[in-house]
């Protein structure tokens, strides 16, 4: 009895090297992305929760807080505006990137998004609880504000 052995010519790898060479530039390619977009695209993201409570036309709340909890406004009309103090302290500049989700976004507006900030530059950005006029619910709303900085 005559056993054969596998035959290997130059320049052909066998199944698991293949493989194993397929799996590595996969993962070289999954780590370099996520540097990427870690490191080096998205700089910071701050999340500040947003609260807002409607009340009846006699009584008024203000949160002066250093957060976007806006108080208690009367449930026609009212409007409060709070600021948030933007800094960009990298050396290229900065996208600033605003998104208000939740029950209170239809009551928020921006002065301003989707902005740049050049290196060393400062900025107070206005936000606004705008509760409209014809409005008549007393209700609490939530929701956040994601503010993202990437570099451009």
């Amino acid at each position: 009895m005559t056993t054969k052995k596998a035959r290997h010519t130059k320049g052909q790898f066998s199944l698991k090297t293949t493989a194993l060479l397929i799996l590595l530039v996969f993962f070289i390619g999954a780590g370099t992305t996520l540097m990427y977009y870690s490191f080096y695209t998205i700089t910071h993201m701050t999340i500040y929760d947003i609260q807002l409570k409607t009340m009846d036309a006699n009584h008024i709340r203000f949160d002066a807080g250093a957060n976007l909890n806006f108080g208690a406004l009367p449930a026609a009309g009212a409007i409060a505006k709070k600021e948030i103090n933007l800094a960009n302290t990298k050396d290229v500049p900065i996208e600033v990137d605003i998104t208000i989700t939740g029950t209170v976004s239809p009551f928020i507006q921006l002065e301003e998004n989707n902005f740049i900030l050049q290196p060393g530059e400062t900025k107070k950005l206005p936000i606004y609880a705008i509760i409209p006029l014809k409005f008549n619910k007393l209700e609490e709303f939530s929701g956040e504000a994601k503010i993202r900085l990437v570099r451009i």
